[in-house]
């Protein structure tokens, strides 16, 4: 009896909500504390400080690193080809524009701080700027005394970024400042000592 009399009502509900059809919801706005807006204009503002707040990245380096981000993952690394060919063309032809110092160092910073830069000076009007980390480059060092059975070998530095030995490497014709700096990097994990005369080093 129980279940019968409980199928009806749920017939009876069914019928009634068929007949009231659908039913719009709201969603009631409030603001920061807590209460309704009572006319349309502050129900607009509550809107617009919304979406201002969602919308809008208020601080310029905030916009700054955003730019950086966003773009990133959407242009991919330009080979040694296409960056020798940039530079080419840059020693041809005159730039429209400069680029104030103040973007060229904020460049160069970025560049920096992901290990493809470094500053030579305090005022920073020098820079090394390198294609590999000094670590890859250093890992990629160390990959060819492996495979040349170099462990325990003496060498010069002329041997490694002029020599026979290495001119299918990538590090081949390296300056010998920067090739110096991967060698000291390889000295600090203990695979390589570098001579005092930074001419000749040793590996391990």
């Amino acid at each position: 009896m129980n279940s019968k009399n409980k199928n009806i009502r749920d017939l009876y509900r069914g019928i009634n909500d068929f007949k009231r059809g659908c039913q719009p919801s709201s969603n009631l706005v409030k603001d920061e504390n807590g209460d309704l807006p009572a006319d349309s204009h502050n129900i607009l503002n509550k809107w617009s400080n919304y979406f201002s707040q969602l919308l809008n990245v208020r601080r310029v380096s905030d916009v700054r690193q955003t730019e950086i981000h966003t773009a990133e993952p959407l242009v991919s690394n330009p080979s040694p080809f296409e960056l020798e060919s940039a530079i080419a063309k840059l020693k041809r032809y005159k730039s429209p524009g400069k680029l104030p110092l103040e973007g060229i160092v904020m460049i160069l910073d970025d560049l920096a701080r992901t290990g493809n830069a470094e500053p030579l000076d305090k005022q920073k009007h020098r820079w090394h700027i390198y294609w590999h980390t000094l670590e890859e480059w250093a890992d990629l060092v160390y990959s060819w005394v492996q495979s040349c059975g170099m462990a325990n070998a003496v060498c010069t530095i002329y041997e490694i970024t002029e020599g026979d030995n290495t001119i299918d490497e990538e590090f081949h014709g390296l300056d010998n400042e920067v090739m110096i700096k991967v060698l000291q990097t390889l000295g600090a994990s203990k695979k390589a000592e570098l001579f005092d005369d930074n001419q000749g080093v040793k590996f391990f």
